[in-house]
């Protein structure tokens, strides 16, 4: 409900110091980056090169891709956003991830299994580290078990880690927050 109403973050009790300096330096991050943009939109205007946003904001339906590593399947993730998202969501391979096409996903879901951690961050390095998805938006499903996880996630780039499991209304609302994002 938070969320939904604008919180950029919440935080179920009990929270570990860990997982909140994280998610501290996670928001510092984006602070940093909403700053910047700020700035380019300030420089442009003063140097009379601004247009209204408005002529830029979308209201097309975001494109949401899953990818599951380990032995979770993206299939059971689609249809659960499915249900609670107005965008669209497919199923994404490891091969069409990483090739070079203009129809990538606004926003790539990481469903890391408890055995798939070290290749969803891999995978995350990966995809942020090429042109045609660099720009996009990554949210990962992290094992509740997997102790500094979550830490790996947001330094290689994740702009939001949910623990497992996961309350399918907040996932829905936390990447529809990365498609508005995004767009």
């Amino acid at each position: 409900h938070g969320l939904s109403c604008g919180a950029d973050e919440f935080l179920s009790k009990p929270i570990d110091e860990f997982t909140l300096l994280a998610r501290v330096r996670n928001l510092l991050r984006a602070q940093g980056s909403l700053e910047d943009q700020r700035l380019r939109r300030e420089s442009h205007a003063a140097l009379g090169f601004s247009e209204s946003t408005a002529a830029f904001i979308s209201n097309r339906p975001g494109r949401v891709g899953v990818l599951s590593f380990g032995k979770v399947h993206s299939c059971d993730w689609c249809d659960i956003l499915r249900e609670t998202m107005r965008d669209e969501v497919y199923c994404v391979s490891r091969r069409m991830a990483l090739e070079a096409s203009k129809d990538q996903p606004d926003v790539f879901l990481l469903n890391a299994g408890p055995d798939g951690t070290a290749e969803a961050l891999t995978m995350l390095s990966e995809l942020r580290a090429r042109p045609a998805t660099r720009d996009a938006r990554f949210v990962v499903i992290a094992p509740s078990d997997q102790e500094g996880f979550l830490g790996q996630a947001f330094v290689l780039g994740a702009h939001e880690v949910v623990g497992s499991p996961v309350n399918p209304r907040e996932l829905a609302v936390r990447m529809r927050g990365q498609i508005s994002r995004k767009q």
